[in-house]
């Protein structure tokens, strides 16, 4: 375990001693980056506890900042100092955000869809995404409970989101866009429950569903910063509201089978799961259809 004891007395250029169980001996000076002293015991690298006095306009112990900001870190083996790096006087500095680029404001939604029109093949829309939104099938696999849901002809409302981030990446040739939707309803009146059964056939009910969230917000990322490329991007969902107003037909869970008549319990459990689990195939459509009704149009079926 290596303990960390310094003091340090400078400006911009801060020395400091070293001393290690083994007999090293050495002095370090930095321009802009303070040293401290290190006492080693073999060089053993486990918890590091920092501590000593201070007597500089800028020198701190332990996690060293010099004048310009500049941190570094240290490493003992055999109570020898390790290295120091300097990051052109920013202590803390993402390196994504070296690699970011904002073209767009989140609020100028013209500028948005000039930028995928001129990096992809795809045509400016100017319209809104239709409300209410008739989606022909909709599944979700419900994981837990061992259940499949096959919604037909359903009915959406509130997919018209507002943007709430928009940048590109140039390290991982990827552009990254968020969309916030509000108090998004989901409405299907012939929904296929399939409750899935070892060694036995799955029992399959049918009743209407209808779900109420009042957040959801979608982060899709899209590679090919130069020619985007809708179809092959990845789609996550965040939900704000864990706990949404809904409701299942009488006959869903109608069943001579306890297995079944098991499920409906254990959704109420843990409902955070189950909107979880939705999420995973509805948040790409969400995206998808706000992309392309509201943004820039890529031909694709919005299945």
């Amino acid at each position: 375990m290596l303990h960390f004891f310094g003091s340090q007395s400078g400006n911009n250029g801060n020395g400091g001693s070293q001393i290690g169980n083994n007999g090293n001996l050495g002095a370090q000076t930095g321009n802009n980056v303070n040293t401290g002293s290190q006492s080693g015991n073999n060089g053993n690298i486990g918890q590091n506890n920092f501590s000593g006095s201070q007597n500089s306009n800028n020198g701190n112990s332990g996690s060293q900042i010099g004048n310009n900001g500049n941190s570094g870190t240290q490493t003992g083996n055999n109570g020898n100092s390790g290295s120091q790096s300097v990051n052109n006087g920013n202590t803390g500095l993402n390196i994504d955000e070296m690699n970011i680029e904002r073209p767009c404001h989140v609020s100028f939604k013209e500028c948005i869809k000039q930028y995928f029109s001129q990096h992809a093949k795809c045509e400016e829309k100017y319209g809104s995404v239709p409300d209410p939104l008739i989606r022909a099938v909709s599944t979700t696999f419900l994981t837990r409970l061992n259940l499949t849901l096959s919604a037909t002809d359903v009915i959406y409302s509130g997919l018209n989101g507002n943007i709430e981030e928009f940048y590109i990446n140039k390290a991982t040739d990827k552009l990254v866009i968020t969309i916030q939707f509000r108090n998004v309803t989901f409405y299907s009146k012939d929904t296929f429950y399939r409750f899935h059964r070892r060694a036995k056939e799955p029992v399959v009910n049918v009743d209407y569903l209808f779900i109420n969230y009042r957040s959801v917000s979608t982060t899709t990322v899209i590679p090919c910063i130069n020619d985007l490329q809708l179809d092959k991007s990845e789609t996550y969902a965040y939900v704000d509201d864990a706990s949404p107003r809904f409701n299942i037909g009488p006959k869903a869970f109608v069943s001579s089978d306890p297995g079944v008549t098991g499920t409906l319990p254990a959704l109420l459990a843990d409902i955070p799961t189950g909107v979880q689990e939705f999420f995973l195939t509805e948040a790409p459509f969400y995206a998808a259809a706000y992309i392309q009704h509201s943004i820039c149009d890529f031909g694709l079926n919005l299945l």
